[in-house]
């Protein structure tokens, strides 16, 4: 097991991991994310996605030298910890971070029966809490529009404890004609809102087949696809409440579909 290590924050080799932003590529032009923390890095170990490198502490590699073997085609980098601690968020995160290559697109066709799709979602925190809800109450497929931040952000990806490895994840760039397809496909679209139309959830049956859309931090569902849904639903709260944090309102929705 090769250990590289560098000892300046110039090194090519960590260039990416001093980035904060979505837009991460190779030469080639593919997509890529960075993962933080142990416990998210060793999930990504055990998922089928590539990796390209690993940087962590020398003690990380000796713990888990089996399952890092197994990956032979990683590189693997160290440094001295006044190098590592200059790199954002190393500190925090227990001394492991990952770089990656982003899944291809999957088809629309691809995804299961129970959906969730995330509309115009900005916070990468509540992104990743979403995803992280989703693989707890057995939700296996997402959907984000243009509008929402990606699950693959460095953020999301922590907060979501590397369970967005796990999912099923297509990006929609029209999402209103993927839902009218999804519909002819038998599939109920069920939106998240507090509505004069809603039903109480806990009075409301789901279906086999069904998109559930949890809408903007502020401005809730898209009025265009409250127009196209089918159902619409909301969390009866106490009136000196105006809403609750669409992560929470997606944990008790879900768990309710568990």
């Amino acid at each position: 097991m090769k250990v590289t290590k560098i000892f300046d924050l110039n090194s090519d080799l960590i260039v990416p991991y001093k980035s904060m932003k979505d837009n991460l590529v190779d030469r080639y032009n593919n997509a890529l994310f960075i993962s933080e923390g142990e416990k998210v890095v060793i999930k990504l170990l055990k998922s089928n996605l590539k990796i390209i490198s690993i940087l962590a502490k020398e003690s990380f590699f000796q713990e888990y030298k089996t399952i890092i073997e197994y990956r032979s085609d990683i590189t693997l980098i160290t440094a001295d910890k006044e190098v590592l601690t200059e790199i954002i968020g190393f500190r925090m995160h227990t001394g492991v971070m990952a770089l990656a290559y982003k899944p291809e697109n999957l088809s629309i066709n691809d995804l299961n029966d129970k959906i969730v799709l995330m509309n115009s979602i900005i916070d990468s925190e509540n992104v990743g809490s979403i995803v992280r809800n989703c693989g707890a109450f057995g939700i296996q497929s997402i959907i984000c529009d243009n509008g929402c931040s990606s699950p693959y952000l460095r953020r999301a990806v922590r907060v979501s404890m590397g369970t967005i490895f796990n999912i099923s994840y297509y990006k929609s760039t029209n999402v209103v004609f993927d839902l009218l397809l999804l519909k002819s496909y038998g599939y109920k679209i069920i939106a998240s809102e507090i509505h004069n139309q809603s039903q109480n959830i806990s009075q409301f049956v789901f279906p086999d087949k069904f998109v559930i859309i949890f809408g903007n931090e502020s401005q809730g569902v898209n009025q265009e696809l409250l127009q196209i849904s089918d159902h619409i639903v909301h969390i009866p709260i106490s009136k000196n409440i105006e809403s609750l944090n669409v992560a929470v309102s997606s944990g008790i929705i879900l768990s309710r579909i568990f």
